[in-house]
């Protein structure tokens, strides 16, 4: 059987339920949904289609213009249009789509790892550059301790990277008290950043992520 058939047949065959679930019967908007599953994938087209059925339950969603309610179809693809970028919208509101695999869904991404670990590549070396300003510092006799607040920049990443929560991580960076004396006053003026690279670790205990500086400068914003 060939492959990108069977893909397709099977991707129809999911539209078409999900497009009589929503009350959907024209042609072109199966082949919308078609199109968003063979872009996105039929865990991510249904996990729509849920919150559809969330804001249905609560009151449903009003037009831009507040004359009527939405229908359940278009809520759904209003929530699509919201998730896609500007490719994926082309590639599913105007039939571009591109052969290859679904995009992968962050919700999927436990399964995947779990299977990788009983094959695990060594790392040889694993560094990180980061740039912020600390508000307290602990100082002790030859190590100073600063922890730096990160909440990634989502929209920054490629369309293909499945998109994380927006959970901030707490980074605990150790600086030698050599180092720190020389970048010091750059914590006391509101311009200044400090740029750090070193080594990265995970300390089991704070469940922190870990750096250990090797190199500390001043950056101006």
């Amino acid at each position: 059987m060939n492959k990108d058939k069977s893909s397709h047949s099977e991707s129809q065959k999911v539209a078409q339920e999900l497009a009589a679930l929503l009350g959907e019967k024209q042609h072109g908007v199966i082949g919308q949904i078609r199109r968003i599953i063979q872009v996105c994938g039929a865990d991510f087209t249904r996990e729509i289609y849920a919150a559809t059925l969330e804001i249905e339950a609560t009151g449903g969603m009003l037009l831009p213009d507040n004359s009527r309610r939405r229908t359940p179809g278009g809520i759904f693809l209003h929530l699509i249009r919201s998730k896609l970028d500007d490719d994926q919208k082309k590639q599913v509101f105007y039939g571009k789509v591109k052969a290859g695999i679904p995009l992968l869904s962050w919700t999927k991404r436990i399964a995947i790892i779990q299977s990788l670990q009983t094959d695990q590549g060594k790392i040889e070396s694993l560094t990180v550059s980061l740039c912020g300003r600390p508000e307290r510092v602990e100082k002790r006799a030859e190590v100073v301790v600063i922890t730096l607040s990160d909440e990634p920049s989502i929209v920054n990443l490629p369309r293909e990277i499945p998109k994380p929560p927006s959970t901030p991580t707490v980074v605990v960076v150790y600086v030698a008290l050599e180092q720190w004396e020389k970048v010091e006053a750059a914590t006391t003026n509101s311009s200044e950043r400090l740029l750090v690279e070193g080594i990265c670790a995970f300390d089991p205990e704070t469940k922190n992520i870990v750096v250990f500086a090797t190199s500390v400068q001043r950056s101006e914003r």
